[in-house]
């Protein structure tokens, strides 16, 4: 566990005393402030050249049966 010092105004610090685990309260805070992280995830759609609709011949983007425009063939 990595350690870091915080500081304390005199009226946070008798708070923090009279507290069991003050770390583990300010962890657990810490945690629950986290923001959510964005995840950019980039598709490389000649990676699998395998991965070709049989019906609009679109590389990656979906499966056959799933085909978007299936309906208009049938």
């Amino acid at each position: 566990m990595k350690n870091k010092t915080i500081s304390l105004c005199e009226r946070s610090s008798i708070v923090a005393s009279r507290m069991t685990n003050f770390s583990g309260w300010v962890r657990e805070q810490l945690l629950k402030y986290q923001p959510p992280v964005e995840v950019k995830v980039e598709v490389n759609r000649h990676a699998n050249r395998n991965n070709v609709c049989k019906n609009c011949g679109a590389i990656g983007e979906h499966w056959t049966l799933e085909c978007p425009t299936l309906e208009a063939f049938e």
